[in-house]
């Protein structure tokens, strides 16, 4: 499945927040990179902020905004299904202890409630960590105790842009 744009602008979030909620990728990499050395992405690319959309969301309920990913983006294959794929960019991490499975849990649950179920969204979850640091990253989350499930996947930003974008 590769990234579709249309799915991404056509997702229910982006009504309900009137497009507040659309940015490109490099923007929300940028905001999480302070190197700014993952700015790989063609400007154009446009990706649902989740952050945005929760603090969107939340004033108009006036509540407190829940946890969640950094972004997702629509999918689709030649088969035309469409699914979306959530990421969280964790490139300022050093100190993998610091990864905590029910932090990670939580961001996921809040996201999956604020998507809702109109576009069933991928079962594998993506968390980008700097290139150096990713191998620490995926043993961190092995030896977690309880363990991670296994579609909790870690990547560089490099093997996001390969697999969903190229």
């Amino acid at each position: 499945m590769k990234y579709c744009e249309q799915t991404t602008r056509g997702h229910e979030i982006n009504q309900r927040t009137n497009g507040a909620c659309l940015s490109s990728i490099n923007e929300v990499i940028e905001k999480d990179d302070s190197t700014k050395t993952n700015l790989i992405f063609e400007r154009d690319v446009i990706v649902i902020n989740l952050d945005e959309a929760e603090k969107v969301i939340s004033r108009g309920q006036q509540c407190k905004p829940s946890k969640s990913m950094d972004i997702c983006f629509g999918l689709t294959n030649k088969e035309f299904n469409l699914s979306i794929l959530l990421v969280e960019f964790r490139f300022n991490y050093r100190n993998m202890k610091n990864l905590d499975k029910s932090e990670l849990d939580g961001k996921l649950q809040g996201s999956k409630k604020l998507l809702g179920e109109s576009i069933s969204i991928k079962d594998e979850y993506i968390f980008i960590f700097q290139k150096g640091l990713q191998q620490q990253a995926k043993s961190r989350l092995q030896r977690m105790n309880p363990r991670v499930p296994s579609n909790y996947v870690v990547m560089n930003i490099y093997e996001l842009k390969n697999k969903y974008f190229d």
